[in-house]
């Protein structure tokens, strides 16, 4: 009689991921039906967005016509999930974001020989991360974005608050790395290079985020 009830929550571990996934496809499937005809979907990211109870899914599209180039997110879309159907909230007027990393953030990182942990961070995409790092009970979108003037990617981040997306940590013009982060204490240690004339090479200088509640955004010290 063990053995079975072992086997059935063993099943049911397998079972409840699966029906996920199956979950995720069906919605999936029923977005393009609303999204612009000259766009397709480049990824997309289901998390407590812009509710604690509720989930949504946002999709990060590209235009067809690009679809042979390098992949660009020119348009993005948030999806309220209502009994497995998704209803479009509206777009996001957002700047998203650099995704031409071959597997996504954490992968790229490694590839650099940089081993830290950043799991806390959340799931790891292409364009960034996604996760509740500051624990308020949304789901936050850290991305990478390019940097204007410099061969490298930055940091910005954002989250849904008071009935709008607002950004919580700033984009530079420079190449930042999230060095380590500090799920317990909601900040982040991050290292910033920018070319520097005088210097003849890139300026290098770490500093420390840290969430402020108070502020709703991420402080830099």
């Amino acid at each position: 009689m063990k053995k079975n009830i072992l086997l059935l929550i063993i099943f049911s571990s397998f079972l409840l991921p699966m029906r996920a996934q199956d979950n995720n496809v069906t919605i999936i499937k029923e977005v393009p039906k609303s999204i612009p005809k000259d766009l397709y979907i480049l990824d997309y990211a289901i998390g407590n967005f812009i509710s604690k109870k509720d989930l949504s899914i946002i999709v990060f599209c590209d235009k067809i016509a690009n679809k042979d180039a390098a992949k660009s997110v020119q348009k993005s879309f948030l999806y309220e999930i209502n009994k497995n159907k998704p209803k479009l909230w509206g777009e996001l007027k957002i700047n998203c974001c650099y995704y031409n990393y071959e597997k996504d953030l954490n992968s790229f990182y490694k590839s650099l020989g940089m081993e830290q942990n950043l799991s806390s961070l959340g799931t790891s995409y292409k364009f960034g991360w996604i996760g509740d790092f500051n624990d308020n009970g949304i789901t936050e979108l850290m991305l990478a974005q390019s940097a204007f003037s410099e061969e490298g990617a930055t940091i910005e981040f954002i989250e849904f608050n008071n009935g709008k997306f607002k950004i919580t940590l700033p984009a530079k013009d420079d190449i930042c790395y999230i060095l380590n982060v500090n799920k317990e204490t909601h900040s982040m240690k991050l290292e910033r290079s920018k070319y520097s004339l005088d210097l003849d090479g890139y300026k290098v200088k770490t500093s420390e985020i840290i969430w402020d509640p108070d502020s709703f955004s991420y402080l830099e010290k």
